[in-house]
């Protein structure tokens, strides 16, 4: 019989416990949550497809952090088929919930004109804005690289 170490058994229990809350309680923090450790390989072995699975559970119940992670799977094609128009989708979902790294990825894709996106250097700025007005300093980052801060 295999003997775990306090680790395991406490990797064990996390997972179980958001399992648990994420399949019986349908919540959508814990769901999420499971996707990160599928998607980081923590406390579980890496498991892309999964990852994209549980943020898309949590993402189809407005948690923006999932659908900004969701976004990020269809935007690096992780775990689900690299669809530009589909990172656009759901970064606009956590963009529209004030979520800034959404707001700035969105702007990013907005200033560069990334896949079927055209570009659009203002309301760019407008996305970057909102997120640097959260404190999100990739955007704050992104405005000083215009000329605008």
């Amino acid at each position: 019989m295999r003997r775990f170490s306090k680790d395991e058994k406490h990797a064990e229990s996390v997972v179980r416990d958001f399992t648990k809350a994420a399949e019986s309680q349908h919540h959508p923090a814990a769901m999420f949550h499971l996707g990160l450790c599928y998607d980081e390989g923590k406390l579980v072995e890496h498991d892309a497809t999964r990852a994209a699975q549980w943020y898309r559970k949590a993402a189809n119940q407005g948690y923006a952090p999932a659908q900004h992670a969701l976004a990020d799977c269809y935007a690096r094609g992780d775990g689900v088929p690299k669809v530009i128009e589909d990172a656009v989708t759901w970064y606009t979902k956590a963009a529209e919930q004030s979520f800034a790294p959404s707001q700035a990825a969105l702007g990013k894709m907005y200033e560069k004109g990334i896949g079927s996106v055209r570009k659009n250097l203002g309301f760019a700025i407008e996305l970057y804005a909102h997120a640097s007005h959260q404190g999100f300093p990739e955007a704050t980052s992104n405005l000083r690289k215009l000329g605008l801060i």
